[in-house]
């Protein structure tokens, strides 16, 4: 499957380089640490990942489940925007909101030229030029992944110290995720991490529902931690993949502790020497 920030490559305008950061975050900053069990390879393999927020700062670290995604995600509220960093090829890629809302117009406009152009056609040339435009489409479009529901069950439980409810997210009629949460409150820093969290999972919202060719299969990481965060209300203590054909068990993340950390502005800046990837270039 393509991940976000590759399947990005081939349909942005070429990006800028990341400047300083203008708005640093001032209060004191928590680090979550998750630990990620994939079932899915032949040796299954365990990782541990940190998120860290600080005001409307996040960053996470993404496993290197496929050499290609990038190693680290951070988001800064501020601007709002998201920056991929990729450690391999010691590049950056910066995605602004407005380049996401530019995505998500740019098809219908070009969609809307071809039909004035029509319009202008002979009629016996009209019908042989559409079929041609929907078979470039259909040849360029990725099948979506379907659409999923959010649905808040009646279980409670005590998992890993925090008391949570049940939600199942279903697609097509097929739980393919189940995840337990727990209040904000209950978790370290909760309330003021709110915020970058929601913000975040907003952004990927939009981003996928502005971008049609999104791709199918399993979420990328990012995507599976922030999906549906702000309808939950809550923080995802336990997060279970399931297969749709079988229900088995694919992936699972666990919140495992939290602590509080003046992390400054370091933490949500680039690595010193690194550049930025034009984003109509496929990586090598």
């Amino acid at each position: 499957m393509l991940s976000t920030p590759r399947f990005l490559c081939f349909l942005v305008a070429p990006l800028l380089s990341l400047g300083p950061l203008a708005d640093a975050p001032a209060r004191a900053g928590v680090i979550y640490t998750v630990e990620v069990e994939d079932y899915r390879p032949e040796t299954p393999k365990t990782e541990l990942i940190e998120i860290a927020v600080e005001g409307r700062f996040l960053k996470m670290d993404v496993p290197s489940l496929d050499p290609a995604d990038p190693d680290e995600l951070i988001y800064r509220g501020s601007i709002p925007e998201l920056v991929f960093i990729d450690h391999d090829a010691s590049s950056f890629m910066r995605i602004e909101q407005e380049t996401v809302e530019r995505i998500g117009s740019h098809a219908d406009v070009a969609l809307e030229h071809s039909r004035a152009a029509l319009d202008k056609l002979p009629e016996e040339q009209r019908a042989s030029v559409e079929r041609m435009i929907e078979q470039n489409l259909a040849r360029a479009a990725a099948p979506a992944r379907p659409r999923s529901r959010l649905r808040r069950t009646a279980e409670e439980a005590r998992l890993h110290g925090y008391p949570c409810v049940k939600y199942e997210v279903r697609q097509s009629l097929r739980t393919v995720r189940e995840v337990w949460v727990t209040d904000w409150s209950n978790i370290e820093n909760g309330d003021e991490a709110r915020d970058a969290f929601e913000r975040t999972a907003t952004f990927f919202s939009q981003m996928v529902k502005s971008i049609q060719r999104f791709g199918q299969g399993k979420a990328p990481l990012e995507e599976l931690a922030f999906e549906h965060l702000a309808e939950m209300e809550g923080f995802p203590v336990e997060i279970r993949e399931l297969s749709a054909q079988d229900g088995s068990l694919e992936r699972k993340l666990t919140l495992i502790s939290a602590r509080t950390e003046s992390l400054g502005r370091d933490r949500f800046g680039l690595p010193e020497g690194y550049s930025p990837r034009e984003i109509f270039t496929a990586r090598p």
